[in-house]
């Protein structure tokens, strides 16, 4: 691949007192590019999977008599591009335009009282020319027959030169073909936000932090990581992908997280209690309370069509026939959203439901901490101190449910079949010094 030398990466910004010690604006630009070309797909979607460094050759037998026996060898011809049916190859853009990412914000910061702040602004991103993975080699037309007849590229002149092997220069024709995924930086996305934060500094033994979040992420891109991935994000037409446009796989409309420590003010050098005895200071003094409130909307997800309606090869996707909430006495368990809304697309075309149009359950989740520190002796004027934590994730025990059956046509369509683990506790001991 060609280096990119020319990339211009400009920032500004700037924080302008409204109000002497009480009102700031802030806001900023910049442009930023990757450090270096990356891999996200893995090896499995780079060149080095292609003939002839990569080949899979499949054999069968009748059942009974076996196809070769491993005490004569692997039979000449075993691996022999000649006998390569059906490849699937791997392609990057040599000369791309390298992505790049501008983004920006405007924020007013106000002190509310003594340590106390509130933060409200609009921040954005936009992506250009993000690396994409598409198969290359989509059918042309659809309609009846092999897949691999109708594709864009069905054959290909692999040279060999290895000695050995074949002499140089010589080359065989591989054909047909299957799909070809290829690295384009044809992405885009854009993201809009509008954030607030309101924060308590550490003082007096409190501290407290709050933000939310709104926001809407929209592109033609998709997570290249199975965790990131949203369930049926696949490209239905990827000779278009224009309009493979939808929600990000990322995209989150809400979110808000409220966190909080407080020491409790029993004890020793507290509020209540400053003068105890040893013994009850022990029991009584020295806890903290600590916790995370974290609310979030569903992650977008799309319906897709068991099998392949069309015959491209590619994710199928229904056709939109009515209200996906309308779902009869409210969502449940069994039918998380309308399943009569979709109707599988007719053969031999695409259905017209776009990308990411649903979004999966809520999560609701409090995780919580209790925690007590206490000097065990002193050494050269150093304490060592032990600190106890209880810690609970998932405190209420609160089911957060997992996308939804997406598939039409299988048996747990529109159910929740899956959910995160349920409350954890844990202990533990720290030795400080």
């Amino acid at each position: 691949m060609n280096a990119d030398v020319n990339n211009f990466q400009p920032r500004i910004g700037f924080a302008y007192q409204l109000i002497p010690q009480k009102f700031v604006l802030r806001a900023g630009y910049g442009i930023y590019y990757p450090i270096a070309r990356f891999s996200p797909f893995g090896d499995s979607s780079s060149i080095v999977v292609n003939p002839p460094y990569n080949v899979a050759v499949t054999t069968s037998s009748d059942g009974v008599t076996p196809a070769s026996l491993l005490k004569n060898g692997i039979p000449a011809d075993q691996l022999a591009l000649q006998n390569a049916q059906q490849v699937s190859l791997a392609s990057t853009q040599r000369n791309p335009a390298l992505g790049y990412a501008q983004q920006w914000n405007m924020n007013l910061q106000y002190q509310l009282a003594s340590n106390w702040m509130l933060q409200v602004g609009y921040f954005g991103t936009r992506g250009t020319h993000l690396v994409n993975l598409v198969d290359a080699n989509y059918v042309q037309s659809l309609g009846p027959g092999n897949i691999n007849q109708r594709r864009r590229f069905k054959s290909i002149l692999v040279p060999l030169t290895v000695p050995g092997a074949a002499g140089p220069g010589s080359g065989v024709l591989i054909s047909p073909l299957g799909q070809v995924l290829r690295q384009e930086y044809t992405g885009n996305s854009i993201f809009h936000s509008l954030q607030a934060k309101m924060e308590h500094r550490f003082s007096q033994g409190f501290t407290l932090m709050g933000s939310w979040i709104w926001s809407r992420g929209i592109g033609d891109t998709r997570g290249g990581n199975g965790a990131g991935q949203a369930p049926g994000s696949g490209y239905q037409n990827p000779a278009n992908l224009r309009a493979e446009r939808g929600l990000l796989d990322t995209q989150l409309s809400q979110r808000f997280v409220l966190s909080e420590i407080w020491d409790l003010p029993f004890g020793r050098g507290r509020q209540i209690g400053s003068h105890l005895n040893p013994v009850l200071n022990t029991i009584l003094g020295g806890w903290s309370l600590g916790s995370i409130l974290t609310l979030t909307a569903g992650r977008p997800f799309t319906v897709t069509v068991s099998g392949d309606p069309a015959n491209s090869g590619q994710v199928d996707r229904p056709d939109f026939v009515g209200d996906p909430n309308a779902v009869p006495g409210g969502w449940s368990v069994a039918e998380f959203f309308n399943t009569a809304a979709f109707r599988a697309n007719k053969p031999f075309t695409y259905g017209n439901l776009g990308r990411n149009t649903l979004l999966g359950p809520a999560y609701e989740n409090v995780d919580c901490s209790l925690e007590k520190q206490f000097t065990l002796f002193t050494a050269r004027d150093q304490p060592w101190n032990l600190q106890f934590r209880w810690e609970l994730f998932n405190t209420f025990n609160h089911p957060n449910f997992g996308f939804p059956g997406n598939t039409l046509g299988t048996p747990t369509f529109g159910q929740l079949t899956n959910a995160d683990p349920g409350r954890k506790m844990q202990v533990g001991l720290k030795l400080i010094f």
